[in-house]
């Protein structure tokens, strides 16, 4: 079945324009580019027109281009309008909030150098504190902990020549022990022997 009802009827040129006024009444633009948006909806309706009957006279094809394609051009151009205004809105936003970022960041730093030049005073005298303590220390340590040390080596080497006599001494018990033992020894030995008879003639000895 090869055919084709035309129910459609164009539209003539001031009923475009009054539709897509109509249309585009709720879009917030300015009047001139308004009746601009409107000139080009119409020019844009008409030459998709024209072009279908061209391409049906050349193809044998048709293209539909009717009242329903006109107002879904004018409702994609209202969409990507909101669309568009959606993103600039959302990039005003992050700009005025970096913005207001970057006004807070640079109070805060004003509010530091104001705290530093006031603190800078402090900090020189502290500076200047540290710088005595630092002498201070030095001196007491050049005046007392240099000579206390000495007097301490003084004092640690004649302990150690203490300390050096003393075992020279008890090796030399040690070694005087050493020889004497043998004969204590024998001493104790010997007076083991002894008997009552022995320690009777030793005490009448005149002389023993």
């Amino acid at each position: 079945n090869c055919c084709t009802i035309d129910w459609f009827r164009e539209w003539p040129a001031d009923a475009l324009q009054a539709v897509a006024k109509k249309f585009l009444q709720d879009v917030d633009i300015p009047l001139r580019i308004s009746a601009e948006v409107v000139t080009f909806c119409q020019s844009v309706h008409e030459t998709v027109r024209a072009t279908s009957v061209q391409f049906l006279a050349n193809e044998q094809r048709y293209n539909y281009v009717t009242p329903t394609s006109y107002l879904e051009l004018i409702m994609t151009f209202k969409t990507l309008v909101k669309k568009r205004r959606e993103e600039v809105t959302a990039a005003k936003k992050r700009y005025e909030n970096g913005v207001e970022k970057l006004e807070f960041t640079a109070s805060q730093v004003k509010s530091m150098q104001k705290d530093l030049e006031e603190l800078k005073p402090k900090l020189i005298e502290t500076q200047a504190e540290t710088e005595d303590l630092m002498r201070t220390i030095e001196r007491e340590s050049t005046e007392v902990v240099e000579p206390k040390k000495a007097q301490v080596e003084v004092e640690e080497a004649a302990a150690k020549e203490k300390a050096a006599e003393a075992k020279s001494i008890k090796e030399e018990c040690e070694h005087d022990l050493a020889e004497a033992l043998p004969a204590f020894n024998d001493s104790i030995k010997a007076l083991n022997t002894l008997t009552a008879s022995d320690i009777s003639l030793v005490k009448s000895m005149q002389n023993p």
